[in-house]
């Protein structure tokens, strides 16, 4: 089993490559509602067909090599959650969480010191959320890796 933990302030100030919730594209293949008229990004169902689906963050380009060091994701649910996160660099999955616990809460991870040597390349969070119903309601407050 996996360790994780509750992000903190600190961890935030830390995750040099950081992104509001505002930032969220949902997948290509999804339907989801995003609003975020409210400073952060509010993911809804819009079928009852469609209740679970990828929502992305793309991240600010690290500048030169560095080590990605954890992922943390800022959010709550309601008659929701996460089960699986992915961070990319370029095309290359670099780390994968699968949970299988139904998160409904904030949660970081360490990535263990992954080396990234692929200077201008996009960081993309890629998030698997879930819904019990139409009711169910995600809020991304900020995704972010720390270097």
């Amino acid at each position: 089993m996996l360790a994780f933990c509750q992000p903190t302030q600190s961890t935030r100030s830390h995750s040099n490559l950081t992104v509001s919730g505002t930032q969220a594209i949902k997948d290509s293949n999804s339907n989801f509602h995003i609003d975020t008229s409210r400073g952060v990004g509010i993911i809804t169902p819009t079928s009852p067909y469609e209740l679970s689906g990828w929502i992305h963050f793309t991240l600010p380009s690290p500048s030169g090599s560095c080590v990605l060091r954890r992922v943390d994701l800022d959010f709550e649910a309601v008659n929701a959650y996460v089960d699986e996160v992915g961070v990319y660099v370029g095309n290359a999955r670099v780390h994968h969480i699968e949970r299988g616990d139904r998160q409904t809460g904030s949660f970081g991870q360490r990535i263990y010191g992954m080396p990234v040597y692929n200077d201008g390349e996009r960081v993309l969070v890629s998030v698997l959320v879930g819904f019990d119903g139409l009711d169910g309601v995600v809020t991304f407050n900020w995704v972010g890796v720390e270097k």
